[in-house]
């Protein structure tokens, strides 16, 4: 890539070496350093880069930029594409007008008298943007930060103009608060923020912004951040305690832990309160008596909402671990960025321990997974998929629907089938239409925000919003301690951040109501949601009741296809149920046969008691063999005798 020269006679050249180009800047830069250059005409027939180099372009052509509206300067996108080991110095009205190198300046605006001065200068990946209303008396800093190239909206292109956007908004608003205010925007292009060396590309960039501004004597700093990662990969404790404020903006700091000792001043507008969700997750499980739960893990490498899901992921486990200790469960671990849309292996994996599966991933693989599981024939209403859903943030993302269909698709039949068998637990959403009017109104002021061919509607209506509230909770804020301490910058860091805790707050600028809780974390109830295919939309099945301070059915419960719960082992006798059919079986076989038992004892004692009883009844039987007749005797002799002895005469029945 050629390089721009820094000579001084107005023509364009080509440096061919990094050495060369770093000591012709150095000149440059020396010159320039205290950026007190006289006031001289702009050249329109040469490049930003040419004005710079004839020493009196830097000054006035931010000038002249300067010149058509304030709101413009402080709204300006100062961007380089040069790369690692590139180092330069360019003029700030090109870049504002969105020049590429080499383009014209604008020669309609030549000299102004605006006291605004601003700088950009390059460290290999690390951007280091500055715009100052005024150099010398500033107050109040907004510092935004923003690493990683930014798979999705997070990108400065995006970032940066929306920051600005809400910032011209409130200086309109609170013209006393925001009238020493500078902006400045520092980002790291790094492949992935969540990798050894994008952390490592962290803690430099949080160290210069350490070093660069929050040591500046007299000055409040508010750290927007826009880090597509865990913000408790930040080794920074020392210099996390004394930032004013520390905001995460992107919805993948959301579920950092937040460490209080670590940063006292931490405040995350994307950060739900995952223990509400985990708690719906918790109150379905046992609503129906599932004892057994298979947990699909999926590890999303690659991309930028891969830690969050396994965190939500994590945080279900957890809770199940040591809140439901009668529920068992097993996770079973994927990476979809390897398979892609294979689920075959992990969906019959599943299935053989539980028929209620639990799934951690994105809209898009969720969507596959559920195809092959109708493919596999589990749509008939003997399964039920249960599914957490916070992409970026709280309450805005889009319906659930329209992402759970393909890109550029609709839903095909074996997804019809087995959509009712799926329980979503999300947030309210928003009102979607002004988020896009929102999104519209800011690219009509800043220009097209879609610096990125993959950011989707749904991710850049949701950075949009977020970054807008922020500002506007903040400017609130800090018009209340200006309007009690008569100053904007009297407050401390975690002062500052605790009197966001335990309030809302009414955004004008988004027209809604942003909740805090009591450790700065936004407070969010979700919501259970199940298909309807006469709505044909997701229904709420299952809310939080504020009464009762408890998740409650609603509109008649969940439908479930077969009419009843499905059952988590039906296809098997679990061992539990094993130990309670034998023991039944045992009891009764046992009690049987005692019975049995019991009536043969009884009818064998009653027999012999009757027969013994008869017997002792006819005493009068007596053996021939014991009277011993003689045969002589006549009939009538012997029927004498008979009556005169046998009433004295004791006869023994005969054995």
């Amino acid at each position: 890539m050629a390089l721009v020269t820094t000579d001084t006679d107005g023509i364009l050249g080509v440096l061919r070496t990094n050495t060369h180009f770093r000591h012709s800047t150095t000149k440059v830069v020396s010159k320039y350093s205290a950026y007190t250059l006289p006031d001289g005409p702009v050249d329109g027939d040469l490049t930003h880069a040419e004005n710079i180099s004839d020493c009196a372009g830097l000054r006035v052509a931010f000038d002249a930029f300067c010149s058509t509206t304030a709101a413009n300067s402080s709204g300006s996108l100062l961007r380089s594409s040069y790369t690692l080991d590139q180092f330069r110095v360019v003029g700030a009205a090109g870049a504002a007008y969105h020049c590429s190198l080499g383009s014209r300046m604008n020669p309609g605006k030549k000299i102004c008298h605006v006291s605004r001065l601003a700088r950009t200068i390059i460290f290999g990946w690390m951007t280091w943007t500055l715009i100052y209303p005024s150099a010398n008396s500033e107050s109040l800093s907004f510092v935004g930060v923003n690493v990683g190239i930014g798979t999705f909206a997070a990108g400065p292109a995006v970032v940066d103009p929306v920051f600005s956007f809400a910032l011209q908004q409130k200086s309109i608003t609170f013209p006393a608060t925001f009238r020493n205010m500078a902006w400045t925007n520092e980002s790291s292009n790094t492949e992935s923020s969540c990798t050894i060396g994008g952390r490592e590309a962290v803690l430099k960039l949080l160290s210069s912004v350490y070093d660069g501004h929050i040591r500046r004597k007299g000055r409040q700093s508010i750290i927007l951040t826009g880090v597509n990662c865990h913000i408790t990969f930040f080794p920074v404790a020392d210099m996390a305690r004394e930032l004013d404020l520390l905001v995460g903006t992107c919805g993948a700091t959301d579920l950092a832990p937040t460490e209080r000792k670590r940063f006292p001043t931490l405040l995350s507008f994307s950060q739900a309160d995952m223990a509400a969700y985990y708690s719906a997750t918790l109150t379905l499980i046992r609503k129906f008596k599932w004892k057994y739960i298979a947990v699909i893990n999926d590890n999303l490498s690659g991309n930028d909402f891969g830690p969050k899901s396994r965190a939500i992921c994590a945080g279900i486990i957890a809770t199940l671990f040591k809140i439901a200790p009668e529920v068992n469960y097993l996770e079973i671990q994927t990476d979809s960025a390897r398979t892609g849309h294979d689920w075959n292996t992990t969906l019959i994996s599943a299935s053989d321990y539980s028929h209620v599966i639990v799934c951690c991933t994105l809209t898009e693989q969720l969507h596959h997974m559920l195809v092959t599981a109708s493919k596999l024939g589990m749509a008939e209403g003997q399964y039920v998929f249960l599914f957490v859903y916070v992409q970026q943030a709280p309450g805005y993302n889009p319906p659930i629907r329209s992402l759970l269909a393909p890109p550029g698709g609709s839903m095909n039949e074996a997804f019809w089938k087995i959509l009712s068998n799926l329980l979503i637990i999300r947030s309210p959403p928003a009102d979607w239409m002004r988020l896009r009017q929102l999104t519209g109104k800011i690219e009509r002021s800043m220009g097209p925000l879609r610096g990125q061919a993959t950011a989707t509607e749904s991710n850049l209506n949701e950075l949009v919003v977020i970054c807008t509230e922020v500002v506007d909770v903040i400017a609130q804020i800090l018009d209340e301690n200006a309007k009690t301490a008569g100053s904007s910058i009297d407050s401390g860091g975690s002062r500052l951040a605790q009197q966001i805790y335990n309030r809302s707050f009414y955004s004008a600028l988004t027209d809604t109501e942003v909740v805090f809780g009591k450790v700065g974390i936004r407070k969010n109830f979700p919501q259970v949601r199940q298909f309807d295919k006469k709505l044909n939309d997701f229904k709420i099945v299952m809310q939080f009741d504020s009464e009762t301070v408890e998740f409650k059915l609603v509109d008649g419960g969940i439908n479930w296809a077969t009419g009843i719960a499905p059952v988590d082992r039906p296809s098997f006798l679990t061992e539990e149920l094993r130990r309670l059919q034998q023991a039944r079986v045992l009891t009764v076989a046992v009690g049987a046969a005692s019975t049995i038992l019991i009536i043969g004892i009884t009818v064998l004692g009653t027999w012999r008691i009757w027969h013994r009883t008869k017997l002792r009844q006819i005493w009068w039987i007596v053996p021939r063999e014991q009277l011993r007749f003689r045969n002589s005797l006549k009939g009538s002799l012997k029927q004498r005798l008979l009556r005169t002895f046998a009433p004295c005469v004791t006869v023994r029945p005969t054995e």
